[in-house]
């Protein structure tokens, strides 16, 4: 039977890795362990953990080290850069230009503006809609969902990616039936508050003493 290898010492005590029994340094990030490297090259496993720290804390897939190509926060640029050459010229209200600049933020904060335009994938898209079906109704989801899909069209339409990003099926608008729904409870709320604002009405009415 092999003999178990016992755990390193960390290299110093403000070492922001620990010794996992499987030969790599590792960290508990949201509950969840990440590995950075083997216990040899502590400085190497520091450096891949500085790297990729902040997408890990914020719940974001980390870039690839040796990715190379479009970011995110590139795409962006060029995409509203071209919407604001359409606004100058008339072709498109200022209005509509601060919308997508609004989405173009929530994307980036959501997935990373670091990321490979052609590293994002459906389980990215996925998250976002439903980060953002979280605070707003039907129309506001399928507004944003337009808006995201129109910026990663622009990105292979103008050839800055070879093909086109995959978004999956999840990544729709809302559909018809939420609507009605979204739609029929907002109804009633309204008709309640009416209702119970005449019902006070006549009660104060008919009883002046309270």
């Amino acid at each position: 039977m092999p003999k178990k290898r016992s755990k390193p010492q960390k290299p110093r005590k403000d070492y922001p890795l620990g010794a996992a029994s499987n030969g790599q340094w590792c960290k508990k990030i949201k509950g969840k362990i990440y590995y950075f490297g083997a216990w040899a090259k502590p400085d190497a496993a520091e450096g891949e953990y500085l790297r990729v720290k902040e997408h890990l804390q914020a719940g974001r897939r980390p870039p690839s080290a040796e990715a190379v190509g479009l970011t995110l926060a590139d795409l962006c640029n060029k995409f509203l850069n071209s919407k604001r050459a359409a606004v100058d010229s008339g072709e498109l209200a200022p209005r509509t230009f601060w919308s997508y600049h609004a989405a173009a933020a929530e994307l980036l904060s959501h997935i990373g503006a670091e990321r490979l335009v052609s590293d994002c994938n459906p389980e990215d898209f996925t998250s976002f809609r439903a980060i953002v079906a979280k605070t707003r109704g039907p129309h506001g989801v399928s507004k944003t969902v337009t808006q995201a899909r129109t910026l990663f069209k622009f990105a292979f339409d103008n050839q800055l990616i070879e093909k086109p990003v995959i978004h999956g099926p999840q990544f729709t608008r809302a559909t018809a039936k939420s609507v009605r729904i979204h739609r029929a409870r907002k109804q009633h709320n309204m008709d309640y508050g009416c209702w119970s604002r005449q019902r006070s009405v006549c009660y104060c009415q008919r009883h002046p003493s309270r």
